[in-house]
């Protein structure tokens, strides 16, 4: 279950599709410079897949980078905010956590799973098509069999 949970937080890290766009403004000074009034918009996706952050191999999936880790994906580290953080965090993040682990946990539990016979290379691929949504460039196609 430990393993499962580090590769629901891979998930969650590397396929976060949105900004996170808070209403408030920034009304202090910054090291840059002065921005009153203006809106700031954080690239989730990017901080999920910045090598200097998850090493070489950031855009690779594996989740044993995961297993040992102290990092929190519930707005404390900000290496992982795929939920938003402060004030402004979801406030149905616990939920959506365990709701996704015991629905994996059960999908993993109760069929066996292969890929047909006459699959092609590409349907094992992660490769991801760009758009305003993130989804896979060539569909995954998997045949579920009760145990």
């Amino acid at each position: 279950m430990k393993y499962l949970k580090s590769c629901d937080e891979r998930v969650i890290q590397a396929t976060s599709s949105t900004s996170i766009n808070g209403s408030s403004r920034i009304n202090t000074r910054c090291q840059i410079t002065r921005l009153p009034h203006t809106e700031v918009m954080i690239n989730a996706w990017a901080i999920g897949r910045e090598a200097a952050t998850w090493g070489p191999g950031a855009d690779e999936f594996r989740p044993e980078r995961h297993l040992d880790s102290s990092l929190d994906f519930r707005g404390q580290n900000f290496e992982l905010i795929p939920f938003g953080a402060g004030r402004r965090i979801c406030p149905a993040i616990s939920f959506v956590v365990v709701l996704n682990e015991v629905v994996l946990a059960n999908l993993v539990h109760q069929f066996d799973w292969r890929i047909p016979v006459e699959s092609i290379e590409d349907q094992t691929s992660v490769a991801e098509s760009t758009g305003s949504v993130i989804h896979r460039k060539f569909p995954l196609y998997a045949i579920a069999s009760l145990n």
